[in-house]
């Protein structure tokens, strides 16, 4: 997989870079449609470990949204 790895999942942008903190090696960034983002730099051990991660918090985000 080429890094970095961006993708669309429901309007909002993920994008993944190799990037080692502690026990990960993967760091993404999730934008919302409006532009604002999110850095998590524990991302995950593969990247397509933090791009589910990714899709995970963007899934919670909404979640919150509807409730509120």
């Amino acid at each position: 997989m080429d890094l970095p790895v961006t993708e669309k999942y429901k309007g909002w942008t993920i994008m993944v870079k190799a990037e080692s903190n502690m026990c990960a090696n993967f760091s993404f960034e999730i934008t919302d449609p409006e532009g604002n983002s999110q850095q998590v730099t524990m991302g995950g051990d593969s990247s397509q470990r933090a791009v589910e991660r990714a899709r995970e918090m963007i899934d919670l985000e909404l979640a919150f949204s509807e409730e509120g």
